[in-house]
């Protein structure tokens, strides 16, 4: 029933190693680091390395923020992606800050369940921070159809703008079957 929400419990999905930069300036640099396909989805994971402390790239910014004068979402990790058939969803809902916690609602559907033909359904989470490395996770729902894949990240508090970076689907597809039931009755 609630499939969308989460990957199974019960269930090993496939992974697809990548090394994927998808945003770098001369102070951070963004790369997904794998993603693993189950049924209904696939999980994401992403790390921000930094050449300082994010405090310290993004401490105009907080102190701006602290004042009460700029959107607290242009501090956030921005994640989106976008299918081949042209549905797109992103963080705006479920933001990842640099603190760890979501700014804003977990963004749930538009419908109650979700149709996997009109939307998708992304959810941050999983994140972890040391001095200069930022790292965490989500999941998107459903699976994408065959075609570009496109992921659209960004960190705006730390001068580096949101842009996309594609990848072919088909080899995300095709570690769906490498998945494999957890205790095997499945």
């Amino acid at each position: 029933m609630f499939d969308w929400i989460h990957p199974p419990e019960d269930w090993v999905g496939g992974v697809m190693p990548v090394d994927l930069e998808v945003g770098a300036n001369g102070s951070i640099c963004i790369t997904i680091t794998h993603l693993t396909a189950y049924r209904q989805g696939f999980r994401f994971g992403f790390a921000a390395l930094t050449k300082e402390k994010p405090g310290v790239i993004c401490k105009e910014a907080l102190d701006i923020a602290r004042q009460g004068t700029e959107d607290p979402d242009s501090l956030s990790l921005y994640f989106g992606v976008e299918f081949a058939d042209g549905r797109r969803a992103d963080s705006q809902t479920s933001w990842i800050t640099i603190h760890g916690g979501a700014l804003g609602p977990s963004g749930f559907p538009k419908s109650f369940p979700p149709d996997p033909e009109e939307e998708i359904f992304v959810q941050a989470g999983g994140v972890a921070a040391s001095d200069r490395r930022f790292s965490g996770g989500g999941w998107v729902w459903p699976l994408p159809p065959q075609g570009p894949l496109t992921f659209w990240m960004g960190w705006p508090a730390a001068d580096l703008p949101v842009q996309p970076t594609r990848i072919d689907a088909a080899p995300l597809l095709d570690a769906v079957s490498a998945g494999r039931p957890l205790w095997g009755d499945a």
